[in-house]
């Protein structure tokens, strides 16, 4: 997947989702997602580079978190995605890592933008909110489409994949603070 076409998929994704998780569920391979998922890492690795170098003059600190956060983007995207997967058969929904995979991965766009965008000018955390709020939306909507989750279990199954993902986040926050 070129950046065009991760471009008008995000859009797609984040103006037209109930359509779009049809399309993703049939046509998008484990390829494709990983394509758009490394280069969204990058584009938030790339702004945190940017953030250091250009505004605060720190290149190593730039390159070196920069780098960090493409790996703690990709491996925190893949690891909820996994723990997505086996907890599906917990909540009716279809255990298949595949379809896991698009659904955290598609699911995020709205964070992977507002990351990028809050990582540029400075951290507000009302601003990620409004990001996380609607990633949140996106993931109610593809639920029963990607894992075919039932609509009795899909506000339980959100929750626990919104606390797996908020718990990865606190894990990496802390690894990069003080490891």
């Amino acid at each position: 997947m070129n950046i065009i076409q991760t471009w008008n998929k995000a859009v797609s994704v984040m103006f037209f989702p109930k359509r779009e998780w049809k399309v993703i569920e049939v046509s998008e391979t484990t390829g494709n997602t990983l394509g758009y998922l490394v280069i969204f890492s990058i584009l938030i690795g790339l702004t945190r580079f940017i953030r250091l170098f250009f505004w605060e003059g720190r290149l190593q600190a730039g390159f070196e978190t920069g780098i960090q956060t493409i790996a703690i983007v990709l491996i925190g995207t893949l690891l909820v995605a996994l723990l997505t997967n086996i907890y599906a058969p917990n909540f009716e929904s279809k255990s298949t890592f595949s379809k896991a995979l698009r659904l955290i991965t598609f699911s995020l766009t709205p964070v992977y933008f507002g990351l990028a965008i809050v990582t540029l000018i400075g951290f507000y955390l009302y601003f990620t909110l409004v990001f996380a709020i609607f990633s949140l939306v996106l993931l109610y909507i593809g639920l029963p489409i990607m894992l075919e989750t039932t609509d009795k279990q899909r506000w339980s199954f959100m929750g626990l994949i919104t606390l797996t993902a908020a718990l990865l986040i606190v894990i990496a926050w802390l690894l990069l603070r003080y490891v």
